[in-house]
C-alpha cells in the first residue's frame, strides 16, 4: 500500500467517524504511520491540516442535518464534536457566514461546504505545479550536536517565528561551543520525542534544535543542550531559493515524492542542513532537508 493509498484510507476512516471522538493516533493508525509524519504527509497531499479537514467536512454535514432535519442545534452540536452551542455556533458562523440558527430559519439551497476528499495522482502533480526532485539516498553515522532547544508549533512558528528567533539567539553564541566539529549548522525537529499527538491541527508542538554537531560530549554552554542522532538512511533534497518558499519543498516532499518513493518513513529527527550555500533572504540560496527513511 502506497502513501496515497494510505492518506485515503484514513480519510475515509474519518468520514465514517464524523460524530465520534477521534484523535491523531487513531488517524495515523489507520494510515499505518507515525503521528508526526501523518500531519505532515496528510497536509500535502490533502491541502489543510487533518484538524482542519475533520471541522469541515463536520461543519458541512451539520449544515445538512440543520437544512433538512429537525434536531435541535445544541444536539447537532454534541454529535460532531463540540464542546457546547456556543462554540459550535462560532465555528459555523465563521465557516458559513451564519449562525446555525439563521441558516435553519432561511433553509438555503444547500451548498457544498467542503467536498469529500478523494486523491489521485493526477491531483498531486497539479498541487505542486509539476515540481520533480530526485533526492540523493545517503546514510549517516550517529553523529553529536550542541544546541538550543524550543517547543513550538506550526502555528506559533507562521504567527510568531519562533523558530526563526531561535536561530537569532544561537547564532551569536556558537562562538562559545569549543569542540565543534564541522562548519554547518542543523535545524532538526524532534519529532518522535517532543510531538504532541493529541490534536489534529497545527497546533501540535513539537521540539525544534538549533545546533552544531561537536567532536566530544564536553563544554556544553549554559542554556544549551546535547542531543545524540542515531544512524540513519536518509532521502536528501536541496530546497533553492528564499525560505518563504520552503513550504513548497516540503509539500513536494511529503505529498508527492512519498506517495511513490518506493522507501518508508522512518521514525526518527528531520534535519535541515545548513552551509556555505546557505544566503539568508537570497534567491541563489540553498540547504539541504534530510528526511529519514528505511
Amino acid at each position: 500500500m502506497d502513501y496515497l493509498e494510505r492518506i485515503q484510507r484514513s480519510l475515509d476512516w474519518m468520514e465514517a467517524n464524523l460524530h465520534e471522538d477521534i484523535g491523531s493516533h487513531e488517524g495515523a493508525r489507520e494510515a499505518f504511520m507515525s503521528p508526526w509524519h501523518f500531519h505532515w504527509v496528510f497536509k500535502a497531499m490533502v491541502g489543510e491540516t487533518p484538524g482542519d479537514y475533520l471541522r469541515k467536512r463536520r461543519l458541512t454535514n451539520a449544515a445538512q442535518e440543520l437544512a433538512h432535519g429537525d434536531k435541535r442545534i445544541i444536539e447537532i452540536a454534541m454529535d460532531h464534536q463540540f464542546e457546547s452551542q456556543e462554540s459550535f455556533s462560532r465555528a459555523f458562523k465563521k465557516h458559513v457566514g451564519a449562525t446555525p440558527g439563521q441558516y435553519r430559519i432561511s433553509r438555503p439551497l444547500l451548498t457544498v461546504l467542503s467536498k469529500r476528499m478523494r486523491l489521485t495522482e493526477r491531483e498531486l502533480r497539479h498541487r505542486t505545479g509539476g515540481m520533480t526532485m530526485k533526492p540523493k539516498i545517503v546514510s549517516k553515522e550517529e553523529f553529536n550536536v550542541v544546541g538550543m532547544v524550543i517547543k513550538t508549533t506550526v502555528k506559533e512558528n507562521a504567527e510568531g517565528k519562533t523558530i526563526p528567533r531561535l536561530w537569532a539567539r544561537f547564532n551569536p553564541r556558537v562562538k562559545e561551543i569549543s569542540n565543534v566539529s564541522e562548519r554547518i549548522s542543523y535545524g532538526i525537529c524532534l519529532n518522535e520525542k517532543g510531538f504532541d499527538p493529541k490534536t489534529f491541527d497545527d497546533v501540535a508542538k513539537f521540539n525544534y534544535m538549533a545546533a552544531v554537531p561537536v567532536k566530544k560530549l564536553a563544554g556544553i554552554p549554559k542554556g544549551m543542550a546535547l542531543r545524540t542522532i542515531p544512524a540513519q538512511k536518509y532521502a536528501v533534497f536541496t530546497h533553492k531559493g528564499s525560505l518563504d518558499n520552503l513550504r513548497f519543498t516540503l509539500e513536494y516532499i511529503y505529498g508527492t515524492w512519498v506517495a511513490k518513493c518506493g522507501y518508508e518513513l522512518a521514525q526518527g529527527p528531520d534535519l535541515e542542513l545548513y552551509d556555505h550555500r546557505f544566503k539568508f533572504g537570497q534567491q541563489d540560496s540553498e540547504l539541504d532537508i534530510y528526511v529519514p527513511v528505511k
